[in-house]
């Protein structure tokens, strides 16, 4: 349990760091360093994980698989699980997305501006109102 919010955790060593059933209302981790990190269960509001480090992260696992408004921008998603994830209105700009399952995942007005989508699992994925402007497909 617990949460943080309006925390700033920016460029934090945060690796293999137990955060199970965790809230993050508009935390700021920003350039953190979560591999390993456990997210089974947490909850994430507006939070900031531009350029964070999720190497063996399971994104698929936060709480109801939702990422809505979070903030991915350039962040090394390559062959990451997140089929049927919530990433509504999410900032996916400049993302690694190479080979990231998405299928069935709702993309609805995601911003993918330059995200590198190279063989990615886009299979009835919701991209209505998604910006795909300058994106690698």
């Amino acid at each position: 349990g617990g949460g943080f919010t309006n925390a700033l955790l920016v460029d934090s060593d945060l690796r293999d760091a137990n955060f199970s059933n965790v809230v993050f209302i508009e935390t700021n981790m920003q350039g953190a360093d979560l591999s390993g990190a456990i997210l089974e269960g947490a909850l994430f509001q507006q939070a900031i994980l531009s350029g964070a480090s999720l190497k063996g992260v399971r994104l698929d696992l936060v709480e109801n698989k939702n990422l809505t408004y979070v903030d991915l921008s350039k962040t090394d998603l390559r062959s990451f699980e997140l089929r049927g994830m919530d990433l509504r209105m999410a900032d996916l700009s400049e993302a690694d997305l190479r080979g990231a399952d998405l299928s069935g995942a709702d993309l609805r007005h995601a911003d993918l501006t330059g995200a590198d989508l190279t063989a990615a699992d886009l299979r009835g994925a919701n991209l209505e109102g998604a910006d795909l402007e300058g994106a690698i497909t």
